[in-house]
């Protein structure tokens, strides 16, 4: 019988651990101390400088990623205003739902897998190009819809386990690939051209003593795209910060560049150009357009659907397993359940994809640079401001005036950070 005692304890903290659970009695408030306690702090409102140097730079990358170069650049604007759209709500939604302490973010699995999606609308919609955008919103909604689905259905069901049966070799070499895949795209977004194709035709042009001047300036943007992701690499062993840092700093650098140089530089190949006034309702009035043109019996739709619902919701998985070792419970909890978490993760995306989202997962970056400087609970509510104020503001005129290169360097480190964890640490 003290064999069973001592068998159950253990088995008792083996599924503490597994689920995440955190055993901290809290203590008891009044109903002054509860309001008290969900106001923020001085340092929660540090968030006002995290958000936007973290949230704007993402989802300008993430946009990038999914219309690409070439003639998916006139998509550009409306898949931002969707993304961050889905930033807001989210976050907003999430914060109500989640039982950490922690907002959200666009996954960026989610947004190479839309890049194989826009790819496919561009092929089979080439003699009909004004359907392209109309269906790629509808696609990325539907497939967004149907993952957080899933995850409902997993955490309702407590089945979250079974992703686990999935082979740690198969997912990390998945995870590592998408991250090669980034990299690829953020290079090939800052140079103007597919990485791909420029390597040989330098090649080409220095064997035949062709005039190299003519990929200077892509190759010049390569090489600040990896400046500028090794100074952020560089400066986050010191803060969780370093993107507010860097990205000042560059900013700071490229108006006194242009002040100096009467406005010649930098030129305006080195920023994105965003053609017209972003319109906050264009996702939404795409979507009704593509909703009703839409081949919803298309297998090759379905297939896509398929394999991006089991590997958003593996990664979605492995974020939401980390979070109770960054981030802080909500107050008032003892303990948190991985399944529930994953329900909730669920919900919060069928209701995101039900009012025109994408796909959204908790964060782990931005909780941990809050830890670092000693935010509490109330930093969330900041955020959502924050992304409010980005989502209705449309903010072109900040888009036009960062650099591209900041840009391609923000998903670089994206990539480089799933390459290191997948392909190197694993």
């Amino acid at each position: 019988r003290s064999c069973s005692r001592v068998q159950a304890r253990d088995a008792r903290a083996m599924q503490d651990s597994l689920l995440g659970a955190v055993a901290e009695e809290p203590k008891k408030k009044t109903c002054l101390g509860s309001v008290v306690h969900m106001l923020p702090t001085m340092r929660d409102w540090l968030a006002v400088l995290l958000g936007p140097a973290v949230s704007l730079p993402l989802s300008v990358s993430y946009a990038a990623l999914i219309t690409g170069s070439g003639a998916g650049q006139t998509l550009f604007p409306v898949v931002l205003q969707q993304v961050m759209w889905s930033q807001f709500a989210g976050s907003l939604v999430l914060g109500l739902s989640t039982q950490f302490v922690t907002t959200c973010n666009v996954d960026p699995v989610a947004s190479i897998l839309f890049v194989t999606l826009a790819k496919r609308l561009f092929a089979q919609l080439h003699d009909m190009p004004e359907l392209v955008l109309p269906q790629l919103i509808t696609g990325m909604i539907l497939a967004s819809l149907a993952t957080g689905i899933f995850l409902y259905l997993l955490g309702r069901f407590r089945l979250g386990s079974i992703l686990s049966f999935v082979p740690y070799t198969v997912l990390g070499g998945f995870l590592a690939g998408v991250g090669i895949l980034i990299a690829l795209e953020a290079l090939s977004l800052a140079a103007g051209i597919d990485v791909l194709e420029l390597i040989p035709s330098t090649i080409i042009l220095a064997v035949n003593g062709g005039d190299l001047g003519s990929v200077s300036f892509p190759w010049l943007q390569i090489g600040l795209v990896c400046s500028y992701a090794t100074a952020t690499g560089l400066a986050r062993r010191y803060t969780q910060f370093s993107s507010v840092y860097v990205l000042l700093v560059v900013m700071l650098l490229v108006e006194i560049v242009r002040g100096v140089s009467n406005g010649a530089y930098p030129q305006s190949e080195c920023f994105l150009k965003i053609e017209g006034v972003m319109d906050v309702t264009a996702p939404f009035s795409n979507f009704l357009i593509g909703i009703q043109t839409f081949d919803l019996l298309s297998l090759d739709f379905w297939s896509f659907v398929m394999s991006f619902v089991v590997v958003l919701s593996l990664s979605f998985c492995l974020c939401m397993a980390a979070l109770p070792k960054v981030c802080l419970l909500k107050g008032g909890r003892r303990r948190a359940d991985l399944q529930d978490e994953i329900k909730n993760c669920g919900i919060t995306n069928i209701i995101l994809a039900l009012t025109g989202g994408q796909a959204i997962c908790q964060s782990i970056k931005i909780p941990l640079a809050m830890k670092q400087v000693g935010g509490g609970h109330a930093w969330p509510i900041v955020i959502v401001l924050v992304n409010f104020t980005i989502c209705m503001w449309s903010p072109q005129a900040v888009i036009s005036t960062v650099p591209l290169f900041v840009f391609g360097g923000t998903m670089l480190m994206l990539a480089i950070d799933l390459i290191e964890e997948w392909l190197v640490h694993s």
